[in-house]
């Protein structure tokens, strides 16, 4: 039987937060990528940046991440 991966960690503080390299995708704008940044601001609010795994074919300079709340993460 294979363990599983723990996507989530607690805090000191008790707060849930997703662990930062997990694949995640944005309900909202179907973007998927990984999560590379956790914000937490004075009243406990949670703000996650996912970063698609793509680059821009003209560029070829990753694409612009999008910070989302905790309510629009599907992690994979």
């Amino acid at each position: 039987m294979k363990k599983s991966k723990k996507l989530t960690t607690k805090t000191k503080t008790g707060i849930d937060i997703i662990k930062v390299g997990t694949a995640a995708t944005d309900r909202a704008t179907g973007i998927s990528g990984e999560i590379t940044h956790v914000a937490v601001d004075l009243e406990r609010n949670l703000k996650y940046h996912i970063q698609p795994r793509k680059i821009s074919t003209f560029t070829r300079h990753p694409l612009p991440g999008v910070w989302v709340s905790p309510n629009r993460i599907d992690p994979a």
